[in-house]
C-alpha cells in the first residue's frame, strides 16, 4: 500500500491505496494527532487473506474532531481533516485590575465568604506602625495599582502552589 499526504485549501488530505479491501473491511481510528488505518479481508470460508495496518501522524494544526473519510471502488482511501480556525486559544492579559476583581480573587482564594472592607489611610498607617512595616513610597497613582495587583497575584499563586504541595526551588 502507498500513501500520500498534503495540505490543500485549508484541508489536510491523506490518500492511501489499499487494494483488495471493501469499505466494510476498513476501520479508521483517531487518537490524539494520529490516524490508524486497519483493514482485514475475511473470505466467505472465514479465512483472513489480506491484512493492512498503518499509523499516520497528523499536523498539529488540524481539527481531528472533524475528520472525514471515503473509499473508492478501486481501493483508494481518502482521509480529510480541516485545519483548525486557530491552533491555540489565546488568552488576553488585562493590563488593569479592578478593585472588585481583587476582592473576588481574594475571597475565592481563601475559600470563605469574606467581606473585604476598604480601610481608611489612617487605619492602614496605624496597622503598619504596629507591625513595624514601612510603607512603600509611590510617585504616581497608577504605580500603586500595579504594586497592589502584583502583590495580590503573587499571594494568590504562592498560596496555590503551596496548597498543591510545591516547595520553593523544587520541581
Amino acid at each position: 500500500a502507498t500513501a500520500m499526504a498534503k495540505m490543500r485549501d485549508e484541508m489536510f488530505e491523506l490518500v492511501v491505496q489499499i487494494h483488495g479491501f471493501e469499505p466494510e473491511d476498513v476501520q479508521i481510528f483517531c487518537v490524539d494527532q494520529a490516524v490508524y488505518v486497519k483493514a482485514k479481508h475475511v473470505t466467505e470460508q472465514g479465512f483472513v487473506n489480506n491484512v493492512y495496518e498503518q499509523k499516520f501522524n497528523l499536523p498539529d494544526d488540524v481539527d481531528t474532531d472533524k475528520l472525514t473519510s471515503g473509499m473508492s471502488m478501486d481501493g483508494i482511501l481518502m482521509i480529510r481533516v480541516p485545519r483548525r480556525e486557530s491552533p491555540e486559544r489565546i488568552i488576553p492579559i488585562q493590563r488593569e485590575m479592578k478593585m472588585e476583581a481583587v476582592k473576588k480573587g481574594l475571597a475565592h482564594c481563601i475559600k470563605y465568604d469574606v467581606e473585604i472592607y476598604e480601610s481608611s489611610a489612617e487605619q492602614i498607617q496605624a496597622e503598619f506602625q504596629d507591625k513595624n512595616i514601612e510603607p512603600l513610597n509611590v510617585d504616581k497613582p497608577e504605580d500603586a495599582v500595579k504594586a497592589a495587583s502584583a502583590e495580590v497575584i503573587e499571594a494568590m499563586t504562592v498560596g496555590v502552589s503551596q496548597s498543591s504541595g510545591a516547595d520553593s526551588g523544587e520541581s
